[in-house]
């Protein structure tokens, strides 16, 4: 399932926040890296990258390809720490709710039982057709003889 903990951590965590923040700043890094390439590329066998002014490196072919699929890891890893932080995000946030609605469902269990302490208490009537409890005998049903019962012989 998510997270299913009982305490709720205050600050960032790697699963919270942090990871939203991490996640964003490097999928911005990406659009500026991106964006230098972009419009730093020249053509040719040797791109020269600059940014601001300063020269950054020169690139070739294959270095500038490699250079691409670190890029695009990089994008990988910021969209995946966002996925991880909103649904550790969403998680935290059920588990809160169905601990509100618990509480809710206690306080209102309690204030009925509470009101029940205090109403009378309401005995049944006795019905009239009642019987009073069958005396033991100490004789056997023909009315010979007597009948050790024991303990359970009133005496």
């Amino acid at each position: 399932m998510g997270y299913s903990g009982g305490a709720v951590l205050d600050g960032p965590t790697l699963g919270g926040e942090l990871a939203m923040i991490i996640g964003l700043l490097l999928l911005i890094l990406v659009a500026i890296v991106v964006a230098v390439l972009g419009i730093a590329f020249t053509g040719g066998p040797s791109h020269s990258i600059t940014a601001f002014g300063q020269h950054l490196a020169t690139l070739n072919g294959p270095e500038l390809f490699a250079l691409g699929i670190a890029v695009g890891l990089v994008f990988c890893l910021g969209f995946w720490m966002l996925g991880v932080a909103s649904r550790r995000r969403r998680a935290t946030r059920a588990d809160l709710r169905a601990a509100r609605r618990q509480a809710a469902e206690a306080a209102q269990q309690r204030d009925e039982l509470a009101a029940r302490l205090n109403e009378p208490a309401v005995t049944a009537p006795r019905p009239e057709h009642y019987a009073a409890p069958v005396e033991p005998t100490d004789r056997y049903a023909d009315g010979t003889g007597t009948v050790d019962a024991g303990r359970h012989v009133a005496r």
